[in-house]
């Protein structure tokens, strides 16, 4: 406020009305604070204290409650400024009034002067001879012009004499504000040119106080990172410097000023790719919470309004569909806290993404994303989203997890169940979105997914891991797609019931990744031959024209996933799911060939894997080799499996 442009031309300049609607509107923030108590900090850790357990929620909440006394001293700090500030707008205000007063004066004075010196300028010289009349008016004018060089010199003093008190009235102000560097001071450092960095580092500079402060009048400029994010590189650094520690648990304990980042916008630092995952997870944790109640009420809302779907063949009522929206959105948001907290007690799970869609997309960490030293991301095929499958896929991530362990345990392990882009939906009567067979989804996720892998590079820095991504059907359109793209120091790339590969990524090489792995089931007749194999993957292939990565030449190394006979740990993929509900199983359930497989090759342990034999026709597939098809007919199965697969 105090930067407001001024001259000495015009010491009155700038508007009183601003400057004391400004301080209104702090003094309303101070009410809010001193009715409310401790409330306004305090619903950021209640939102996080439901169902969220441990010592990491210990640890946070810990951390928050020394910002606990800060509302009543941010509430004194305002209303001082609030004092400052209509001091400074009355202070302006009768600096304005005297600007009129005295550029009235000085304005007349300058006049009268400029008109008497021309008038005396134009009197006959001292040596022609005058009446006595003629001499008298001659003496009046002099002495006129005298009276207004008199005025207008007093004028011009007091005119400098305002010019002055403006200058004491903005060093008096900013004297009074010079302890807040939260408001103006920090709204224009940071809303220059040149990105979200500067504004790293300006909030580096604040107090928690006076974090909240900005959060709660410029909530704009941390949107900014949400908005526009810096490098996770720089943000990786950034958030270092912050303070934050481990403890003995290897849970995140984060400073007092990152504590205040999250309770100041936690749908922003939950997501920023850089910040360390364990405050990544607190973070998301607070929003999802924030999430929730507002899809509740919502819900809550459009069904007080909602009349019902309608007649049929009728369209339906906008408030129906609202709370169908609504009630879509809080299914999702419930699906992603059961997946986030339906943990078993000693594996850790962190949300370390999560979005406002509708639906929502979530990414979900089996095992500290932090400390983790084998880390893989487990990328979804068509169908996957938080309304109906983040449960699952979570639950799948956790069996890799578990298989990984049980095949190196000496290592530390985080499994990230990714759902970080829009999955095709699966095509029906009612929906005849066939994205599944375009790349559309698959290129959208792919930059998505290297912004998510850039991001944990950046957090793991010089810290030597594993890094591996697992994909499955469309999954690994979209992984090979972010590998083709960018080399992200990606160890192992599995592909499973893949879905196809672009054309343009001819083979292994083409992609960014040491190890290239991929894992087929039998291809059976979709309906016909359920439970016998895989009865999708091989039609996105057909359907798409993509490529097939378990053909000899794209050159990946190939393992069994049809069981091995006498094994029960090592039972044949018996769907192209990856997890199966009932009899059968999918390509990462728990004692099957394909999970085993999967994580030995996510292991460094590709030496032991089982190779890929090709299975036999089944019996439908037997009955339809023919003298003229002696390979089986192609349209109905695959072309590649009936008879052997090459």
């Amino acid at each position: 406020m105090t930067g407001q442009t001024w001259s000495d031309d015009d010491p009155g300049a700038g508007s009183v009305a601003d400057i004391r609607a400004y301080a209104w509107s702090l003094w309303a923030l101070v009410i809010v604070l001193r009715t409310g108590g401790a409330t306004a900090l305090n619903s950021a850790i209640q939102l996080a204290a439901d169902g969220w357990n441990g010592k990491t929620a210990d640890a946070v909440r810990g951390a928050m409650a020394t910002l606990q006394p800060e509302p009543d001293l941010l509430a004194s700090r305002l209303e001082h400024e609030t004092n400052v500030l209509q001091r400074y707008a009355t202070d302006l205000e009768e600096i304005q009034a005297r600007v009129r007063s005295v550029r009235a004066r000085r304005d007349e004075a300058q006049a009268k002067v400029w008109f008497l010196d021309s008038q005396v300028s134009s009197l006959p010289t001292p040596t022609v001879l005058l009446t006595p009349g003629e001499g008298a008016e001659q003496e009046r004018l002099r002495a006129d012009l005298s009276e207004a060089e008199d005025s207008l010199s007093t004028a011009t003093r007091e005119w400098a004499a305002i010019v002055e008190a403006r200058l004491i009235a903005d060093t008096v102000c900013r004297s009074g504000l010079s302890g807040a560097a939260a408001r103006g001071g920090v709204a224009a450092s940071t809303g220059t040119a040149g990105g979200s960095t500067p504004l790293l580092q300006r909030l580096a500079q604040l107090t928690p106080m006076e974090l909240l402060t900005l959060a709660r009048t410029h909530p704009e400029l941390l949107e900014q990172l949400r908005t526009s994010p810096p490098e996770a590189s720089d943000v990786a650094e950034w958030w270092a410097g912050l303070g934050g520690e481990y403890d003995d648990a290897g849970s995140y304990i984060p400073s007092a000023l990152q504590s205040a980042l999250i309770a100041a916008a936690p749908g922003v630092i939950g997501n920023l790719g850089g910040v360390a995952y364990g405050a990544r997870d607190q973070a998301n944790r607070i929003w999802l919470a924030a999430q929730i109640a507002e899809a509740e009420a919502a819900v809550d809302l459009a069904g007080a309004l909602d009349p019902g779907p309608g007649a049929a063949g009728q369209p339906m009522n906008q408030f129906h569909l609202a709370a169908e929206g609504a009630r879509t959105r809080l299914t999702a948001l419930e699906n992603i806290d059961a997946a986030v907290n339906g943990t078993r007690d000693e594996v850790q799970r962190q949300l370390i993404g999560l979005t406002a869609d509708v639906p929502p997309l979530a990414q979900v960490s089996i095992g500290n994303l932090d400390l983790a030293e084998n880390v893989s991301f487990l990328v979804p095929g068509m169908g996957t989203t938080t309304t109906d499958g983040v449960v699952g896929w979570a639950r799948a991530g956790q069996n890799l997890y578990d298989m990984q362990l049980s095949v190196e345990s000496g290592t530390r392990h985080a499994v990230i169940a990714w759902i970080g882009y829009e999955t095709p939906p699966v095509p029906d009567t009612e929906n005849m979105n066939f994205g599944v067979l375009m790349g559309d989804y698959a290129r959208a996720g792919g930059e998505r997914l290297n912004v998510d892998i850039d991001a944990y590079n950046a957090v793991s820095g010089t810290r030597e891991t594993q890094l591996n991504v697992v994909a499955h059907s469309y999954g690994t359109t979209t992984a090979a797609d972010a590998l083709a793209a960018a080399d992200q120091g990606v160890d192992a790339f599995v592909m499973i019931g893949s879905a196809g590969i672009e054309p343009s990524i001819e083979s292994v090489h083409d992609l960014h990744a040491e190890l290239v792995f991929a894992g087929q089931a039998r291809d059976v007749a979709p309906k016909l031959e359920a439970g016998l194999g895989d009865e999708w993957a091989w039609t996105g292939r057909e359907g798409s024209h993509r490529l097939n990565p378990m053909d000899e030449s794209f050159g990946a190394t190939r393992f069994g996933t049809n069981g091995v006979p006498g094994s029960p740990d090592l039972n044949a993929t018996t769907a192209h799911d990856p997890m199966v509900r009932g009899d059968g199983y999918g390509y990462l359930e728990s004692n099957s060939e394909s999970l085993m497989n999967i994580a030995l090759a996510t292991t460094q342990q590709s030496a032991d894997l089982t190779l890929h034999v090709p299975p036999e026709l089944t019996p439908f597939q037997r009955g339809l080799v023919t003298p003229a098809f002696p390979g089986g007919v192609p349209i109905l199965v695959s072309p590649t499996e009936l008879g052997g697969a090459k």
